[in-house]
């Protein structure tokens, strides 16, 4: 019998999940998937609309502004080259939806959660493969999902911080939400007081509580990861709290912390929320992003500026 996908410690129910990181170990680093050969096969076969290609500044505070680029016509074998020489950070969303291959190992491994904790029964896993070069970094900033990352080569430094209070303040989790900015978050040095730090190797994956915020840095290698994302009721409830907070703020009307809410508040945000995005409020703020270099994997950081 082979050894399973993942490894999770018999402790690690949904309540481990919910209340602080989790370390565990996967077995995708095994895979020839994740060869430079397959992941140059990979990037030649993912549609270009839905891979993004950042590079991101960060100031001397930790505060980030990305900056997005093209491949233009290079092949997948290029694109690594690039990617080894300077910053870049790429990412192919979704790309379980375009590479059967990778769609079998999500089932496994949904198969394997869910076996093991009742959490992720019928939860959709949705993968994003991140490719990112030794001197990457990403600034501090909160995802909507939930997310796993199972990492795959490489070093990789993520700092994890609390999931409310100073760390996620609700005016600018809102306007995420609600599609007004980037994930991007107000970031100070004191906050890593409260963090946990992980140095991640390959085999090694953690999963952090609902839109806890966090940042990362590669260690001075290429480094692959899967980001895995998935939404439980806990953070659907969240995410309804934070949409109809949100548009009560647009119009100078009382909200109540998500934090204060309690399981009925939340619950009650949530149901408010569904006929509210429907009606499609949230609409028409989105951030376009300029596309300002394309790749080129004979220049000195892999990059030439085009705008």
């Amino acid at each position: 019998m082979s050894p399973p996908l993942i490894t999770l410690a018999p402790n690690e129910t949904g309540a481990a999940f919910d209340t602080g990181p989790v370390l565990f170990q996967h077995r995708f680093n095994e895979h020839p998937l994740f060869s430079d050969e397959g992941l140059a096969g990979i990037i030649d076969g993912h549609p270009d609309d839905q891979t993004d290609f950042n590079l991101y500044w960060i100031d001397e505070t930790g505060r980030g502004r990305a900056r997005t680029g093209s491949r233009g016509d290079l092949k997948g074998q290029d694109v690594l080259r690039a990617i080894g020489r300077g910053e870049l950070w790429v990412n192919l969303r979704h790309v379980n939806e375009t590479h059967p291959e990778i769609a079998s190992l999500m089932a496994q491994m949904q198969a394997a959660l869910s076996a093991h904790n009742k959490r992720f029964k019928g939860a959709h896993l949705d993968a994003n493969l991140l490719i990112s070069a030794p001197g990457a970094k990403v600034p501090y900033h909160a995802d909507q999902p939930e997310v796993m990352l199972c990492h795959i080569r490489g070093a990789k430094r993520i700092w994890i911080y609390p999931n409310g209070g100073e760390h996620l303040p609700d005016e600018h989790f809102e306007k995420v939400v609600l599609r007004e900015t980037t994930e991007d978050l107000p970031y100070r040095p004191s906050f890593d007081a409260a963090a946990a730090v992980y140095d991640l190797e390959p085999g090694q994956a953690v999963a952090w509580p609902p839109n806890a915020p966090h940042r990362v840095e590669n260690l001075g290698t290429v480094n692959v990861s899967l980001s895995i994302e998935y939404m439980t009721s806990q953070g659907r409830r969240r995410l309804g709290a934070y949409f109809v907070n949100g548009l009560l703020r647009r119009l100078g009307l009382p909200q109540k912390p998500v934090a204060s809410l309690g399981s009925l508040g939340l619950a009650a945000r949530w149901a408010a929320s569904v006929p509210l995005r429907r009606l499609g409020l949230h609409k028409g703020r989105q951030i376009q992003f300029k596309r300002e270099f394309a790749l080129a994997p004979d220049a000195a950081e892999g990059v030439r500026q085009t705008a």
